[in-house]
């Protein structure tokens, strides 16, 4: 539950990053790694060799050297505080334990920005005024702040009991898209969260959250964005990816693109 909760953490400070008000996103959640401009990490003055360099550390006991041009922003180590601009970190990196990092990848081929035509779509797709970028590139979050449970990921029921205020919640007779399905009775205008729903497979342990919200200048459209909540055996994390609702058929295609892409991270 804390790891969807903060979620809207992660997403808020998205917003106000493409609302270009950074010095806000940076007070109000200190504990995310925010670049001054989000996908601008220092790396990226050079494209070229970010495709050719990486990042390491440790992950779980897992020995991980991380292609640059993946990174969202800059790896959190424990016990540090997440690197800016150009600032170096003391220490071998290797033996490092990493906290937290994020991936960006195109969804359509799940390749990270590595061309100048990459840098200058995601920098296109990434300044418009909500995170619509969504419809084109992925985030994926892995962070080890949080410890796994999977027994408590058992019980989607639970989920819906915490979010009370969202739901009450009902579950589809039939799957969607191979997911069991918990609707909230609540429209897009009956909350301001907007209108919720739930997919989940007990198995894998899969949670995925989503959101339908209605913006309140003309012409009133909607938008909806989706938080994808998985297991990551290489790296005992659990990883969370962000897209909209238009992805949701693709999210089995979206975890094993993820795990495959973290298991090219793992030092042989």
């Amino acid at each position: 539950m804390r790891g969807l909760i903060r979620n809207l953490n992660f997403l808020a400070v998205m917003f106000l990053i493409f609302m270009g008000d950074t010095s806000k996103a940076s007070e109000r959640f200190p504990d995310q790694a925010i670049a001054s401009n989000i996908g601008e990490t220092g790396f990226q003055d050079n494209e070229s060799n970010a495709s050719k360099s990486y990042v390491t550390g440790m992950m779980n006991g897992v020995h991980l050297s991380i292609l640059k041009n993946y990174l969202v922003s800059d790896v959190t180590y424990e016990n540090e505080i997440p690197l800016r601009k150009k600032q170096k970190s003391s220490g071998n990196s290797q033996y490092k334990n990493i906290s937290d990092f994020g991936i960006l990848v195109r969804l359509s081929n799940f390749s990270p920005r590595v061309s100048p035509q990459d840098w200058k779509d995601w920098s296109a797709a990434s300044t418009k005024a909500h995170p619509s970028f969504m419809k084109s590139w992925m985030m994926a979050d892995f962070d080890n702040r949080h410890r796994v449970d999977l027994a408590q990921l058992d019980m989607p029921e639970k989920l819906h009991e915490d979010d009370a205020h969202w739901g009450p919640f009902v579950r589809d007779k039939n799957l969607e898209n191979g997911l069991i399905h918990y609707e909230s009775v609540q429209s897009v205008d009956d909350n301001p969260v907007g209108h919720v729903e739930y997919f989940y497979q007990k198995s894998s342990r899969t949670t995925i959250l989503c959101k339908t919200h209605r913006v309140h200048v003309a012409p009133f459209d909607t938008y909806d964005e989706c938080q994808h909540y998985f297991f990551v055996p290489d790296l005992n994390v659990m990883a969370e990816a962000f897209y909209t609702k238009a992805d949701l058929p693709r999210w089995n295609e979206i975890e094993s693109q993820i795990k495959k892409t973290v298991h090219s991270f793992i030092n042989k």
